[in-house]
């Protein structure tokens, strides 16, 4: 089989005879791919493609082999929505929005295109003064929004887009992908609870609640958990992640970024709404995190578990037939609607879920990287009981966050995002996030 391992722009292509070249067909997601078997349009064999990683390939590219030989690559047709607008503001509008969600974006002088999403269209529509169309079209993004110099003008330019990250996070200048992120990245503060605090905030349980809970709380319930690191994985190939201190500090910084500030306030909120029988705001609230997921991997991840688990529920008859069914009636069902709500369904204090929920997480993201460093049973236990230890902080934040009018959700993350969206294109992986 024949390698190709370079290939030449659609614009400087214009001197080569390719009348007699073979063509390729691919998706977006195949034009992201460094290396892959392809097969050639028309059953004319096969080729084998291992190009710089980070590049992407558009319509009329040509690939070159290694004896020299071309092949012209070809966009296929794709699921896209095209939005429009009756002015540029409002096109600008919906650009400003799909981009804060990390959308890839065709943008042309009167439309803008991205792949189909349900989510992404509703969310439009709200915004008002725009048309979503849905159509089989050419999918050509502008992935190289962010810079210039980095190899070539439609490259993933993932450098760029971490050194972006990297400023949001820290006024430093940007380090190389493969530098160790910083030991005080996390402004994680361990804090052992006193005798006091602990009583205030400790809820009651009767011995049937504690089973409950621990069920609820197994690593073997069956909903794929195990299957996930949340762009840890990524983190590990890219060099940010690479010992046990590099890892704490990694989890330690998602815990309070991201846990603390959106997730688990969200399921406090999810928690009242079901507790209070307000299936409405349940299902809103549903929709709300479904739609901040930043990248498809984190939206399939909760869909997959958040089913499974409702899957589990309508099963095993947990609650009551019409809180079974509300709960059937969630589109898309997300992890924490369905975790919260089986809590309330077990009359388990607010406190005690949350605190499952979150341990769950962290546990989770300690057994993905004893896998991924790869680090051992007792480092991992090592960082388990410092994690632990800040806990009760965190979800005091989450808990404050929920009780403000209105509620404090912080889904600002950038290097979460894009470390997140590199896994999608990642060569080997053993997660599915």
């Amino acid at each position: 089989m024949k390698i190709a391992n370079t290939f030449i722009k659609r614009g400087a292509a214009g001197g080569l005879d390719l009348s007699q070249a073979p063509g390729v067909t691919l998706t977006l997601a195949e034009r992201r791919r460094s290396r892959q078997r392809l097969d050639l349009d028309e059953g004319r064999g096969e080729l084998g493609m291992a190009i710089e990683r980070g590049q992407t390939l558009r319509d009329g590219d040509v690939l070159v082999a290694e004896d020299g030989t071309y092949v012209v690559v070809r966009a296929a047709l794709e699921d896209v929505a095209r939005v429009t607008a009756a002015t540029p503001w409002q096109l600008a509008r919906a650009a400003y929005h799909l981009g804060n969600r990390h959308v890839l974006l065709e943008i042309a002088e009167r439309h803008l295109q991205f792949e189909y999403d349900a989510v992404l269209i509703d969310m439009l529509a709200q915004l008002g003064g725009v048309t979503a169309t849905r159509l089989r079209a050419v999918f050509e993004p502008d992935v190289g929004a962010y810079g210039g110099g980095h190899r070539h003008g439609h490259d993933e330019s993932f450098g760029d887009d971490y050194a972006l990250a990297q400023a949001a996070y820290h006024a430093h200048e940007h380090t190389p992908m493969r530098t160790p992120m910083p030991a005080d990245t996390a402004t994680f503060i361990p804090v052992m609870a006193t005798a006091a605090s602990t009583a205030s905030m400790t809820p009651s349980l009767d011995a049937g609640q504690l089973a409950a809970l621990l069920h609820l709380s197994s690593p073997a319930l069956p909903i794929g958990g195990f299957s996930y690191s949340q762009g840890l994985e990524a983190a590990i190939e890219l060099g940010l992640v690479h010992d046990e201190a590099s890892t704490l500090a990694w989890i330690e910084s998602q815990l309070v970024t991201v846990m603390a500030r959106a997730e688990a306030p969200l399921w406090c909120l999810l928690f009242e709404a079901w507790r209070a029988g307000d299936d409405a705001a349940a299902h809103g609230w549903n929709q709300w995190f479904h739609a901040s997921r930043e990248t498809r991997e984190l939206r399939q991840e909760t869909e997959q578990m958040g089913r499974s688990l409702a899957r589990l529920a309508q099963e095993l008859g947990w609650g009551t037939a019409a809180t079974r069914a509300a709960v059937a009636a969630l589109r898309p069902a997300t992890l924490p609607a369905v975790h919260a709500c089986a809590c309330a369904m077990w009359a388990l204090p607010r406190e005690a879920g949350l605190g499952a929920y979150v341990f769950s997480w962290l546990e989770n993201q300690v057994a993905a990287a004893i896998k991924g460093v790869p680090l051992g049973q007792m480092a991992g236990q090592r960082m388990l009981e410092r994690l632990r230890a800040g806990l009760p902080a965190v979800l005091a934040d989450a808990r404050a966050r929920a009780g403000a009018t209105p509620p404090r959700l912080d889904t600002f993350a950038p290097q979460y995002a894009l470390v997140s969206a590199r896994h999608e294109t990642q060569f080997s992986r053993l997660f599915r996030s």
